[in-house]
C-alpha cells in the first residue's frame, strides 16, 4: 500500500471503531484488499502485509463486505477513490454488523437495542434473501443508509443525499433512528 492508502485506511478504521462505539457492539476484524495490475494483497487491520494469494481471502470483496461467521469485514481500497463514499461504505457496514447482531439478539431472547418492528424487519430480510440479487431497495439497505447520513452530518459536517429515488425511505429510517438511543450515544461520545 501506498502512503496514501495507509491513511485512508487508518481513516476506515477509526470511522469503524467509532460506529461500533456508538452502537454498542463489538468491532469485527478489518482487513484491506489492495488490487494492482498483477495481484491482489491483503493487510491486517495493523496494516502489515498478509499475503498476495486471493485465495487466502476466499471471497470476492468488490468494496466493503462483512462476514459474520469470522466476524471480519473486508475493505477494497480501491473505494479510497472517493473519500465521502469510503466514509459512506465503513459507516454503512457498521450498521449492518449491528443488525445482524441485534436480529441474532432478538432471535435467542437476549436483551437489543432497536425497535422489535425494526429488527422483525431485518430478520425477515435477511432470512428471505437471495444472493445475486440486488438489495438496495429494502428496509435492511435503507436503515444503512440513513446511519452513514446520519453519521456523515454528525461527525464530518458533510450533507449526503443518494442518486436514486431511496430519499423518502431513508428519510423514514432516519426518522426510527432518531427516535432510538443513537442520538443520546453520539452525544455522550461527543462530550468525550
Amino acid at each position: 500500500m501506498d502512503n496514501n492508502q495507509i491513511i485512508l485506511s487508518k481513516k476506515c478504521i477509526e470511522t469503524i471503531q467509532r460506529a461500533t462505539t456508538l452502537l454498542k457492539i463489538k468491532t469485527p476484524e478489518i482487513y484491506f484488499v489492495n488490487e494492482t495490475s498483477s495481484r491482489t494483497e491483503l493487510y491486517s487491520q495493523d496494516l502489515k502485509f498478509i499475503s498476495e494469494d486471493f485465495r487466502d481471502i476466499g471471497y470476492k470483496i468488490e468494496k466493503v463486505r462483512f462476514i459474520p461467521k469470522e466476524y471480519v469485514i473486508y475493505i477494497n481500497t480501491k473505494i479510497f477513490e472517493n473519500e465521502i463514499s469510503m466514509l459512506c461504505h465503513c459507516y454503512q457496514i457498521s450498521r449492518y454488523v449491528y443488525q445482524i447482531d441485534e436480529v441474532r439478539k432478538f432471535k435467542n431472547n437476549l436483551p437489543y437495542n432497536d425497535t422489535e418492528p425494526g429488527i422483525r424487519q431485518w430478520s425477515y430480510m435477511f432470512d428471505h434473501i437471495t444472493d445475486g440479487i440486488n438489495h438496495t431497495n429494502s428496509p435492511i439497505c435503507y436503515d444503512m443508509m440513513a446511519f452513514a447520513k446520519i453519521m456523515l452530518k454528525e461527525f464530518h459536517n458533510i450533507q449526503i443525499s443518494f442518486k436514486d429515488s431511496s430519499n423518502k425511505y431513508v428519510d423514514d429510517a432516519i426518522n426510527d433512528i432518531n427516535r432510538s438511543n443513537l442520538k443520546k450515544n453520539i452525544n455522550s461520545y461527543k462530550r468525550k
